[in-house]
């Protein structure tokens, strides 16, 4: 029997999730939702029912008494504003509680929604994004802790990044090893089991040649060693493939390390070489916002690419239309704009061949403009001519010392 039979393939089966339908047509709409009664353009009297006396005696207020009427009013105001935040909450607050009721949200306290929106920054839908991703983290744990702890192993491993095909490999292995005992290799009828079992030790602690390892398996049988020695080989099998799940998932922690760190080391030098430029056009100085708006748009990933994979506006912009970008980016190359330093590796931009283009262009629309001006009749015609040639002459030796 060979290596593959003793380690034949495992299927590890995910059942489906099935999300129900819900129901949402009891849903109240934003606008149907009762408003606050306005009290603001009540007269106090009308309000409180207060009637004035001319005969109110008039107390003297010791200097020591306190004066209460700004904190008063202070109060006031804050309790309305809570009460406005309130208002302006509850239809949010509301369809979390269906959600909640509906199975949607596993979790919904309708007291701390309000500090929920707060922490989110005033914003309710994005209180109400905060309580989705609870339920999905939730759910996802629930999903996971429905399987095997081997296979809960594997998902976990998976998510924290070692991967997949390497895990499943150490997990079937282990799986079929705790299937055999040391009973299953005593006795004349599974000397097959004993020798497999002793070829995938040496395979796996050694570097000897197959035919080497069929020469010490056969030595161990002559001997009456195998079972034994097959029994050590099952143990120190087991430990090896322990060791090799705990060492993939080590070395994928210190390479999450080792991507974290080169990934703050970059951002470190691009934020200092970007505020240590201090032109990017020749003589044209770049602003201390230009630096703030630059450094923002190259750490800012704003889009999600074709790939699910969040990138910057240029980097979208290449993912969008590729040909369009590169064209562009060929072009102004090919003209210098793009040219870098030989020796220093930085942004060197020629811009001699940009200067041509938009020279010549200039030149022809003054000639053009020039010749469209003779189709004016009488003896002005000539003097407009003739100052329209000088002018284009001029400025065309104005352009060539530029």
């Amino acid at each position: 029997m060979s290596k593959e039979d003793l380690f034949a393939g495992m299927e590890l089966g995910f059942d489906d999730i099935e999300l129900g339908e819900v129901d949402v047509s009891n849903i109240p709409k934003i606008e149907d939702t009762p408003k606050p009664n306005n009290i603001a353009s009540q007269k106090p009297e009308e309000n409180l029912n207060i009637v004035p006396s001319s005969d109110t005696e008039q107390i003297e207020v010791p200097d020591n008494v306190e004066d209460t009427t700004t904190t008063s009013s202070l109060t006031k105001d804050t309790t309305t504003s809570k009460n406005n935040t309130a208002n302006s909450n509850k239809p949010f607050a509301e369809l979390s509680k269906i959600f909640y009721d509906e199975g949607l949200f596993t979790d919904f306290d309708e007291e701390n929604f309000d500090k929920l929106v707060e922490d989110e920054g005033g914003n309710p839908v994005a209180a109400m994004a905060t309580l989705m991703k609870n339920t999905l983290d939730k759910t996802h744990q629930e999903w996971i802790e429905s399987y095997p702890e081997p296979i809960q192993n594997i998902i976990k491993a998976h998510n924290n990044g070692v991967p997949l095909d390497k895990m499943l490999e150490v997990k079937r292995n282990q799986l079929t090893l705790d299937k055999i005992s040391e009973n299953d290799l005593e006795g004349d009828n599974n000397l097959d089991k004993r020798k497999e079992v002793l070829e995938e030790h040496y395979k796996l602690t050694t570097n000897f040649s197959s035919i080497k390892i069929k020469k010490l398996i056969d030595q161990s049988i002559n001997l009456g060693e195998d079972i034994e020695e097959s029994k050590e080989a099952l143990e120190e099998i087991k430990t090896f493939y322990k060791q090799e799940e705990r060492r993939l998932k080590d070395e994928t922690v210190k390479q999450e390390e080792q991507r974290k760190k080169i990934y703050e080391e970059r951002m470190v030098e691009l934020k200092n070489n970007i505020y240590s430029t201090k032109e990017i056009i020749p003589s044209i100085p770049l602003t201390k916002k230009e630096q703030d708006d630059l450094h923002k748009s190259m750490t800012s990933y704003n889009h999600v690419n074709s790939q699910g994979r969040p990138v910057t506006d240029v980097d979208y912009l290449f993912d969008k239309n590729p040909i369009e970008m590169r064209k562009a980016l060929h072009y102004y190359t090919m003209k210098g704009l793009f040219k870098l330093d030989d020796k220093t590796g930085t942004w060197n931009p020629d811009f001699t061949k940009i200067n041509n283009v938009l020279k010549t262009q200039i030149t022809r629309d003054v000639k053009n403009n020039a010749a469209k001006s003779t189709t004016f009749k009488g003896g002005l015609a000539d003097t407009t001519e003739e100052n329209s040639v000088n002018l284009a002459k001029s400025l065309e030796g104005w352009l060539k010392n530029k």
